[in-house]
């Protein structure tokens, strides 16, 4: 979301629209909080189930991945 926001960003800046800057910096951060967040969630429950069925389908999908 970032790289899609930096022309506007930019544009916004050098043109001294202040306003029009900082929403798009709060439009921003709340983006990557809000995908950032169920990620994070998401690893810390998959390192809580190490060694059990979800290990070992991450450990196919490494092969997978590995081997093209």
């Amino acid at each position: 979301y970032a790289i899609a926001a930096f022309p506007s960003l930019v544009e916004a800046y050098a043109t001294n629209r202040r306003d029009d800057f900082m929403d798009l910096i709060r439009s921003a951060s709340q983006q990557i909080i809000f995908w950032s967040l169920p990620i994070t969630a998401f690893f810390i429950i998959l390192r809580a189930f190490q060694g059990s069925r979800v290990n070992s389908l991450y450990e196919r999908l490494q092969c997978v991945f590995a081997t093209g």
